[in-house]
């Protein structure tokens, strides 16, 4: 004999803020760890100008400063570069390395466009995305 799930169980699949809601939770407590299992810090540094972006030369040529998690990191029409280094440990030389960066953006409004280069290639990231992963 069939069973059916009680009405109340299927309310609770209904509510798209309540899925969205789900499925960032297993996205953050279990599918992001079990991907990146081997974490290390790094430091990032950030130089923030008044206005539009400079030529990439200019800007690795800037003044950085130590930059905060959380920190942030500038008010509209403005640009931010950001710096990051760290070590890869020998556990983990000759395996594929990811750098998995989340911005922080919400979705908000237009704009909040972002661009960056780990000096070898340049790349785009987009707040639909939510983060940008540099492989090297």
């Amino acid at each position: 004999m069939a069973t059916f799930p009680h009405p109340a169980e299927l309310r609770m699949h209904r509510s798209l803020s309540s899925l969205t809601q789900r499925i960032e939770r297993a996205l953050d407590e279990r599918l992001i760890p079990a991907i990146y299992r081997n974490v290390e810090p790094v430091h990032v540094e950030a130089a923030h100008l008044p206005g539009e972006p400079i030529p990439a030369g200019e800007g690795l040529a800037l003044a950085y400063t130590p930059f905060a998690v959380g920190q942030p990191w500038g008010p509209a029409w403005t640009t931010t570069w950001f710096r990051f280094t760290g070590e890869v440990p020998a556990r983990m030389r000759g395996h594929r390395v990811e750098l998995l960066v989340d911005l922080g953006f919400d979705n908000a409004g237009p704009g909040f466009r972002s661009e960056g280069s780990n000096t070898a290639r340049w790349f785009i990231i987009d707040p639909e995305l939510s983060y940008g992963i540099i492989r090297g």
